[in-house]
């Protein structure tokens, strides 16, 4: 059967393509550790990454990869963010700008801005938090409260 056929080569190319991602990726998050004032090679990351016993240590354990992971992190989730909005509004060219979440997140920093209370303030610093972040994250979800309303 020619559709079976067709089938496997297609699952093959989605396999040998997910493959070549993942291992782009591991090489970006490489070159991200790597990379910097302080030059590494990447050799000497993954020989510090397994042995751990280097001034480099610090360089590299509490500043690049925590930075470069959490990287990762961030735009997985602004994926799936994206994802669910072009699912909800069957919609593939969807965008936050739909429901107002960039404006009324602009709207919210700039109002904290404007307002004085930027800085670390509201005991919210130890959380490694700015009120302005906190006010722009308020804006969107005000935003997207007020759009999906019925009222």
């Amino acid at each position: 059967m020619p559709g079976a056929s067709a089938k496997k080569a297609r699952a093959a190319r989605a396999l040998l393509s997910v493959l070549l991602l993942l291992a782009l990726s591991v090489f970006a998050l490489l070159a991200a550790v790597a990379w910097g004032s302080t030059g590494f090679k990447v050799g000497e990351v993954l020989e510090y990454l397994v042995s751990g016993t280097s001034n480099a240590e610090v360089i590299l354990f509490k500043i690049r990869l925590p930075r470069a992971l959490l990287s990762y992190l961030v735009g997985g989730g602004l994926a799936v963010a994206g994802c669910c909005l072009q699912g909800v509004f069957k919609n593939p060219m969807a965008d936050s700008h739909i429901l107002g979440v960039s404006a009324g997140a602009g709207f919210g920093a700039a109002a904290c801005i404007a307002l004085g209370i930027g800085g670390a303030s509201f005991g919210i610093a130890a959380l490694g938090l700015g009120s302005v972040a906190v006010c722009a994250l308020l804006g969107g979800i005000l935003a997207c409260l007020l759009y999906t309303s019925d009222a």
